[in-house]
């Protein structure tokens, strides 16, 4: 976080197969130590269940899920780590608008995993 200045929110580039970057995110909120392609292949595997089961496009069925869950995550407050007080060195936990968008990928991967059967 630089002390002066403002720092332009990084786009992220679409996914090589949909090339949404809705799926990125996911493959990236996904990928655990740099396996970027073992999260591809689980995420793609995943998509093509998706799509035999709901007989529409993945892709469609990934973003009306995603907008879902942004509606009922909305803009909402999450605590976030600060240095907060002067000279004593400590940190303490302030709160914080987050994007309903990060909230709701995070939420959808967090479901993902607990509802893994493997």
């Amino acid at each position: 976080m630089p002390r002066k200045g403002f720092v332009a929110r990084r786009t992220v580039p679409g996914d090589a197969v949909y090339d949404s970057d809705l799926v990125q995110k996911f493959i990236n909120s996904m990928m655990w130590d740099g396996k970027r392609s073992t999260a591809q292949r689980i995420f793609y595997g995943a998509m093509e269940q998706m799509g035999a089961k709901a007989n529409a496009e993945p892709l469609v069925v990934v973003q009306e899920g995603h907008r879902e869950r942004e509606a009922d995550a909305g803009s909402e407050v999450a605590a976030r780590g600060r240095r907060e007080l002067p000279g004593a060195g400590g940190s303490e936990s302030i709160p914080a608008a987050v994007a309903g968008d990060s909230l709701a990928v995070a939420a959808c991967a967090d479901a993902s995993w607990a509802n893994d059967d493997g």
